[in-house]
């Protein structure tokens, strides 16, 4: 698998999947795989599976040389807008591409932990280098690892509301 994306819906992620997965894999002669509920798009020339159980959902995640975080607009537009796939996919070790997310500088290094794709010329330029260099793939998944081990564990979320709780009490 070159490129995998999991997600339920594409209505709000309409845009998104079309710069991400349905024009690149139209122009790309690589494996794009997408599974998941309710794709109502066109998905170009990807592959559509049906839903990955959640007990198979890390092995097909592992396998993918890349994983595509095709962020719900209204996601996007809202500053740091807490959502799980980049740091399920970076704790995975895997490489992500995602589409543009307001905020995400606030979790991860974008370049370094992850990358992103403005348009769907930007996509098509990260997924060719990528392709092309399995070491940098492993390199920014190893940092996307690395920066979750860091600061986005349980542990740091327990600790962050404890601090907020015991500033509310003063």
């Amino acid at each position: 698998v070159d490129f995998f994306f999991f997600g339920n819906g594409s209505k709000s992620r309409a845009n998104n999947v079309n710069m991400m997965i349905t024009e690149p894999s139209r122009i790309l002669r690589y494996k794009f795989i997408v599974s998941g509920r309710d794709f109502d798009t066109n998905l170009g020339n990807a592959m559509v599976i049906p839903p990955v159980p959640f007990v198979e959902w890390r092995r097909y995640c592992c396998r993918a040389k890349v994983n595509l975080n095709v962020v719900r607009e209204e996601h996007a537009k809202i500053f740091a807008t807490s959502t799980f796939r980049p740091f399920e996919l970076a704790a995975m070790k895997c490489c992500i591409v995602s589409a543009p997310y307001n905020g995400i500088e606030k979790w991860f290094e974008v370049g370094k932990e992850i990358l992103v794709g403005n348009s769907m010329k930007e996509c098509l330029e990260i997924y060719q280098t990528l392709i092309d260099d399995e070491e940098l793939r492993m390199k920014i998944g190893m940092a996307a690892l690395n920066r979750v081990k860091k600061e986005h564990t349980s542990r740091h979320r327990a600790r962050q509301i404890i601090d907020i709780i015991n500033r509310c009490k003063t």
